[in-house]
């Protein structure tokens, strides 16, 4: 499918867009804002572990911390998480929420000892390969707007995109739909139309998305007189995005003539698979300081989406009708930001620990590109130039033993991704959690509580934004066995 029809600035200040029926700069965004996830420790400690090493997560963010393992390990978390969505429009407030069960985690590491028994001797003294899988987003969600509109109706979009086109050469995603179900009708010729009333009715839109982004990783790491720490992780994300989204508009108290309801319901699906390379050190400055650093590539994806539109109509006096457009289909590439992260921790015997991170990430460096096809994304490709920017996300964490307990705790701050004055997805994040450890065994607990606020328009030219504003939480459950 040719992308002719972009998103407009408008929409770009969504958290979902109206079309979506063509590949544009908000699947870029989806696709490079990456939240860590993980290990319950790592959840719990707001994924501040670039510095501390010796967590499976820290894979996906510092691959030295493969080179902290002393010993061989596997672990596995499966989380529940929950996500509420309170939404404002045109002076209504609603809300919904979503459930969902997945795993954050599975992975192995295998630790050797390759030193000599002169421990004073510089030399390498362990070599360890991980394999496994991170979640590094999550994308389940529901959110529901509502709100009464007595200035316009999405029918003012249609009508002027079909004006001047026959009516043979609609296009079948969009106006061909609103023809066949009557919402368009010509009017003295075939290429003249009327829209089947003029505004004045309550505007409801319900959005359902699940999937998220899992990461194989397959890290290989190095530790030199237990000083200086060095590992590279090869990573294969995996993409899975579903969403659903049903807007009606709705004569509830019956005062538009010859018209009850309009419906559009999209289903979209994306999957497809990338690739990347990270490599990063820590050194041990003393026993008790660390610094770190670390360097992703950009990640390198193959993308394909499904798309479908159905749309109903139920006009007063004339029937219900009903039409379902073809399913489209469209194959493309995107190349997310490459992101730089340096950390610093504190480590208190083995009493305890504070961690904090840096990441650095410019999302106006996010291409799409057609695999058959040149030229097509210059729109997508220049409102992502003009209206993203660089951002920066810290990551702080702390946890005390009393063994073989701990608790632990973490903040994490996402900086909005766009330019001043578009929107702000300013994302804040508050963690905790507990866990109990032995020389074979541990248990950890992990809890995630997540806000954000965004503006969200229902359809190009609509009159005003809705206030949307998520809640996620999560439970993570971390088993892990050491051999």
């Amino acid at each position: 499918m040719k992308t002719t029809a972009k998103i407009s600035l408008i929409i770009l200040t969504t958290l979902l867009s109206f079309t979506l029926l063509a590949q544009n700069e908000v699947d870029a965004l989806r696709y490079s804002k990456l939240t860590q996830f993980g290990t319950a420790r790592n959840i719990s400690m707001g994924g501040a572990f670039s510095t501390l090493g010796a967590d499976f997560s820290a894979l996906s963010t510092n691959p030295a911390s493969i080179a902290v393992y002393k010993k061989s390990e596997f672990t596995f978390s499966p989380g529940l998480g929950y996500t509420s969505t309170e939404s404002k429009y045109l002076g209504k407030t609603t809300d919904d929420f979503k459930y969902n069960f997945n795993f954050t985690n599975i992975g192995m590491v295998f630790a050797g000892n390759i030193g000599s028994k002169d421990t004073d001797k510089p030399e390498w003294k362990g070599i360890q390969f991980g394999i496994g899988v991170n979640r590094l987003q999550n994308f389940n969600n529901r959110t529901l707007v509502e709100g009464f509109n007595n200035l316009g109706t999405i029918l003012d979009i249609y009508h002027a995109s079909a004006q001047g086109t026959h009516y043979d050469q609609l296009g079948v995603f969009d106006t061909q739909l609103a023809f066949n179900t009557y919402l368009l009708d010509t009017l003295g010729s075939s290429t003249n139309y009327i829209q089947a009333y003029p505004g004045g009715a309550t505007q409801r839109k319900m959005i359902t998305t699940t999937g998220g982004i899992d990461e194989m990783v397959m890290t290989l790491g190095g530790n030199y007189n237990d000083k200086f720490y060095i590992g590279a992780t090869i990573g294969i994300p995996f993409v899975s995005y579903n969403e659903i989204s049903t807007y009606q508009e709705i004569d509830e108290d019956n005062s538009v003539a010859d018209f009850n309801s309009l419906t559009i319901t999209d289903e979209v699906s994306t999957t497809g698979a990338g690739v990347n390379l990270k490599v990063g050190m820590i050194y041990r400055v003393t026993d008790w300081v660390r610094v770190s650093g670390a360097f992703h590539i950009p990640t390198f994806y193959s993308l394909t989406d499904e798309w479908q539109r159905k749309m109903d109509s139920d006009l007063e006096g004339m029937g219900s009708y009903s039409d379902k457009s073809p399913i489209g289909r469209f194959d493309y590439s995107l190349m997310t930001p490459m992101r730089l992260i340096g950390g610093v921790a504190f480590v208190i015997a083995n009493r305890g620990s504070v961690t904090a991170e840096y990441e650095h990430i410019d999302y106006s460096t996010s291409r799409l590109r057609e695999k058959n096809i040149s030229g097509s994304f210059f729109d997508a490709n220049d409102n992502i130039r003009n209206n993203y920017t660089k951002a920066g996300n810290i990551r702080v964490g702390t946890e005390w033993v009393f063994s073989p307990f701990s608790i632990r705790g973490g903040y994490a701050l996402y900086g909005n991704p766009f330019k001043s004055g578009l929107n702000d997805q300013t994302e804040q994040i508050i963690s905790g959690g507990i866990g109990i450890r032995d020389k074979h065994y541990f248990i950890d607990f992990g809890y995630l509580y997540s806000t954000s606020k965004s503006d969200y328009f229902l359809y190009p030219q609509v009159v005003e934004a809705a206030s949307v504003a998520p809640t996620k939480q999560m439970f993570v459950c971390t088993v892990g066995f050491k051999f």
